[in-house]
């Protein structure tokens, strides 16, 4: 990172420093209020769900209760019929009763009679609502257990353990058949509590919690996740194990309660409540969530457990269930922080253009300088009419320095780059054919028009190859190349722009342009000394040295060259022909006497292609 960047690190923006100061002011005043309004109504809102839980809880209760209390009164009512007309239990007329009760109760899945020998036949739904039987054979041990339960049993309706068939929990009924005071069989019915699931899904309440029904060893029997409670996955039957769910989470914590043990794991717990129901919270990925749940008693040897899972109420929750006042505030401190933005913009877009013009005015593009608007604060105005004064005089001096070359030296830093300091450059002397005789036919206004063209056209095309004009010479042009910007292939450069200048004046001359199109170039490299020369108010940025002399000399022989076969005349030195790649159409001089030169100069001259 630069270290212009670094200091900008330390600087914030105007309109953010003066919106943000006001708004927090006002956000803070509002934010106390709606502070203290919120933590009056959280009280009250723990208090609300409280009691909204128990009656849930409860309302569960009773649904648990209704479902499968309906298919133990519905075998008790089988059972006295049996007893009552003493039916064959292996007889058509018990046939159409099992029938009656399965599609009666829909909660019933199975409807089953065990013998004292072990003969278990089963009867289920099949399709189209058909009876289907089938018949198994029970173990001797699991029959003298079953039977032995019943006569000991203190409750005519017995229930036994959740068990799993084609992956539904069934909760199962038994009561026993007596006959002349004998138990002779046992009829049982299942019930599916997936079915029981959907029920619960049905009854919604506000915050549409879970539910969940577990047994004392944590397996899941129904559950019904809600809308705003996250779970991974159920598996009917089955523990959760999985440490990162949060019903998994629920389930071990809801055991620990009840078993005593392991309560320093639980997050928090209020204990029990005179309704028996327990209450505790838990945090789950940075959310908190409230816990209900009872034990559930007389539907196996091992109580079940019910309870509800709740996304407990937070502020952000609670921001919903203010007060009238309490939003207006939160209006004012939205409108306010919106003024202040408003305001500190327009002290900022002022600024904001004083730096665009600045930069401007620095890097010299005034070409399409627009003069700032007037600003109503009085101190930035001012600073505004002096910023387009300024624009205006460097504008007008633009018309008399080299931009270009203002621009490279600020952009290189003027106190390193100005230095004078000896180097190799490639320089280029331009001059045009005829000027005199063209001088002659030709009014000033007229002249100057022409020679301006002119040269429009040969400084675009020296800069776009990475030149710098120095100086005007009346109708020709001083350029150079290598310096303030290092080049290291100057010499190709400044070829390249030879060539150009070639066939742009020949294919204006084709188009019959007003302006001169015949010229002479001469294009050398060599030592020079390079850097700022002159009087310390009046510094020219220019090249001296033997080089330079050497380039005015070919430009200068070169007019010996001319001949109507070709437009213009370019020639280069040997030193400048051996650094350049692209040669072609070039003939060799051979060694040229200058004038004022001792040794003579080999030279190269650009030719027409065969």
């Amino acid at each position: 990172m630069s270290r212009k960047k670094l200091k900008d690190l330390g600087r914030f923006p105007l309109a953010a420093v003066i919106a943000l100061t006001f708004g927090s002011l006002v956000a803070l005043s509002g934010g106390l209020v709606l502070w203290l309004n919120i933590s009056a109504n959280l009280q009250s809102a723990h208090s609300l769900l409280a009691l909204s839980a128990r009656q849930s809880i409860e309302s569960m209760n009773q649904e648990i209760s209704s479902y499968l209390g309906s298919v133990a009164r519905t075998m008790e009512d089988l059972n006295d019929t049996i007893e009552a007309d003493n039916l064959d239990i292996i007889g058509q007329k018990l046939l159409k009763h099992v029938n009656g009760v399965l599609v009666g109760n829909n909660h019933m899945t199975l409807v089953g009679i065990l013998e004292v020998d072990g003969t278990f036949k089963v009867w289920e739904r099949g399709n189209f609502k058909q009876l289907v039987m089938s018949k198994r054979h029970v173990s001797p041990e699991v029959v003298t257990r079953v039977f032995d339960e019943l006569r000991d049993g203190s409750q005519r309706v017995f229930w036994g353990e959740p068990f799993i068939m084609d992956d539904t929990v069934i909760a199962h009924v038994g009561v026993p058949i007596y006959l002349e005071d004998k138990i002779v069989a046992m009829l049982t019915a299942g019930a599916s509590l997936g079915d029981m699931s959907n029920q619960l899904a049905q009854k919604r309440e506000v915050g549409n919690p879970a539910s969940f029904v577990i047994d004392y060893d944590g397996r899941i029997l129904a559950f019904y996740g809600g809308d705003s409670v996250p779970v991974k996955h159920i598996s009917l039957g089955q523990t959760p194990h999985f440490q990162d769910d949060l019903l998994a989470m629920t389930t071990s914590n809801v055991r620990q309660v009840l078993m005593g043990v392991g309560e320093d794991t639980i997050a928090a717990a209020d204990g029990v409540d005179r309704y028996r129901n327990h209450h505790m919270f838990l945090e789950h990925e940075g959310r908190d969530y409230s816990v209900v749940f009872r034990q559930l008693d007389g539907f196996g040897k091992k109580a079940w457990v019910i309870g509800r899972l709740y996304r407990s109420a937070n502020e952000l929750e609670e921001l919903k269930r203010l007060s009238a006042s309490a939003f207006t505030a939160l209006g004012v401190v939205i409108l306010a922080i919106i003024l202040a933005f408003f305001f500190a913009s327009r002290v900022v877009r002022p600024l904001k253009e004083l730096e665009e013009r600045s930069h401007a005015i620095g890097s010299l593009r005034l070409g399409d300088f627009k003069p700032m608007r007037r600003s109503i604060f009085r101190e930035i105005d001012e600073i505004v009419q002096a910023v387009n004064s300024g624009a205006k005089g460097v504008h007008a001096l633009n018309h008399y320095v080299p931009t270009k070359l203002c621009s490279k030296l600020i952009r290189l830093g003027l106190a390193g780059s100005g230095v004078a300091k000896n180097t190799e450059l490639t320089i280029m002397f331009t001059d045009i054919t005829g000027f005199t005789t063209l001088a002659e036919t030709l009014d000033a206004k007229e002249l100057t028009a022409r020679i301006n063209a002119h040269l429009t056209e040969l400084v675009t095309i020296i800069e776009e190859e990475g030149g710098t004009v120095d100086k005007y010479l009346g109708d020709g042009i001083l350029a150079f190349w290598g310096a303030p910007d290092e080049m290291p292939d100057h010499a190709e450069a400044a070829v390249r722009a030879a060539r150009r200048i070639d066939a742009r004046l020949v294919e204006l001359h084709e188009q019959g342009a007003k302006m001169p199109t015949r010229v002479r170039v001469a294009v050398h490299t060599g030592d020079v000394v390079v850097g700022n020369i002159g009087a310390p108010d009046r510094l020219n940025y220019t090249v001296l040295g033997d080089a330079v002399n050497v380039c005015d000399r070919i430009q200068r022989y070169s007019s010996r060259l001319q001949n109507e076969a070709r437009q213009n005349t370019v020639v280069i030195s040997e030193t400048t022909y051996e650094q350049i790649k692209e040669r072609d159409n070039m003939i060799s001089l051979g060694p040229v006497a200058l004038k004022g030169r001792n040794r003579p100069v080999c030279l190269w001259q650009l030719v027409n292609p065969d």
